[in-house]
């Protein structure tokens, strides 16, 4: 079986969940003997880089560094989709749907939906086709993969899609537990916060809990939140809060994450709608404690492995807050049931998963 990735991932992603996941599954379906490549010659993508998957492949600087080349580099890398001879695919797998892709002929297509956010929530999200194009794939695929039975559900209505059609395939922890010397001079005590902090990622809710936390545990508590620099909304918000001197916004080599979680005195994620939640099994993996929004994804994927309060609700988010730090014996217990849950989920078992799903895609000749 020949299965060919759009690449498209690769561009749009210096890191992140997403790249991370096909970068895993790319080698976890090397490993089953699939025949697999990836459309893309230029690549920023520090996952895909690490692990050998942009093989041939030439790095180009991250966008905000050249964002002339970049935009040169990307239409190279669209030329050599529809140039280089290529042998035709059995499985053509769409990666993201944020522009039209070309599906090379008489193959079958596969495309992966994260979440239904764009749909749920369209007013953080003017003016964006990401919508359009998913549900144009979803129909034009022979068989869809959701990454948690939420989404599924969400799309199977929404899209008013044949439920046997979407396959549930869930991911897996990529950031695994180093036992090295701790390196990062990191505050002694710290809430953690992974990942984008816009929208539906509910910070402002976040921030506001924490000064409440605050107030209460004194001036020995931080935050460190892993991604980009505080914008200047940001700024303003967290100083107007007058809490800003005790936020710190760090960008973390992967090797570094691992220490991050295991430092921390817990991780929160206040997001109030997501497709899985990746920094949870990242979390659970680093024997971090997990307090997270009660929403159905999230139970779904951390069950009673984690603390839960209401995403809208910032007095229920600094009270779980506290409960957890307030109480050593809770902290232990949640590092526990956390690693115990982490353990059922796999890169091998998505590997098997998808390429099962694309076995059952190969014997499906009707019509879509």
């Amino acid at each position: 079986m020949r299965v060919r990735f759009d690449g498209r991932i690769f561009e749009a992603q210096v890191q992140g969940g997403i790249s991370r996941y096909f970068t895993e599954l790319c080698l976890g379906l090397i490993e089953l003997g699939v025949d697999v490549d990836v459309d893309c010659l230029f690549s920023a993508n520090i996952h895909a880089i690490a692990k050998g998957i942009c093989r041939r492949r030439i790095t180009f600087p991250e966008p905000r560094i050249d964002e002339l080349l970049a935009r040169l580099y990307l239409q190279i890398n669209r030329l050599y989709r529809r140039s280089f001879p290529f042998p035709l695919p059995d499985i053509y797998h769409s990666t993201y749907h944020d522009v039209d892709i070309d599906i090379p002929p008489n193959s079958k297509l596969i495309t992966t939906v994260y979440d239904m956010i764009y749909e749920d929530y369209p007013d953080l999200f003017p003016e964006n086709r990401i919508s359009e194009i998913k549900k144009k794939l979803c129909l034009q695929s022979t068989r869809i993969i959701a990454i948690s039975h939420s989404t599924k559900n969400r799309l199977v209505d929404l899209f008013n899609l044949d439920p046997h059609r979407v396959e549930v395939v869930y991911l897996a922890n990529g950031v695994l537990r180093t036992r090295d010397v701790f390196r990062l001079n990191l505050p002694n005590e710290y809430l953690l916060f992974v990942g984008s902090r816009s929208g539906y990622k509910n910070f402002d809710r976040f921030a506001r809990a924490v000064q409440i936390v605050f107030d209460k545990v004194g001036s020995g508590l931080s935050v460190v939140c892993v991604g980009k620099p505080f914008d200047s909304n940001e700024y303003m918000m967290l100083s107007q809060l007058n809490i800003l001197d005790r936020f710190t916004s760090i960008f973390p080599c992967e090797r570094d994450l691992s220490e991050i979680y295991q430092r921390a005195k817990c991780f929160v994620f206040p997001s109030y709608a997501e497709g899985f939640g990746l920094p949870i099994l990242e979390a659970f993996s680093n024997c971090c404690p997990v307090l997270l929004s009660d929403i159905n994804v999230f139970h779904e994927v951390a069950r009673d492995a984690a603390e839960y309060f209401s995403p809208f609700d910032i007095d229920s988010i600094a009270h779980q807050i506290c409960n957890v730090l307030g109480s050593q014996q809770r902290q232990d217990d949640l590092r526990n049931l956390g690693n115990e849950r982490s353990s059922e989920f796999s890169w091998e078992k998505t590997a098997i998963s998808t390429r099962d799903c694309y076995l059952a895609a190969l014997k499906d000749n009707s019509l879509v």
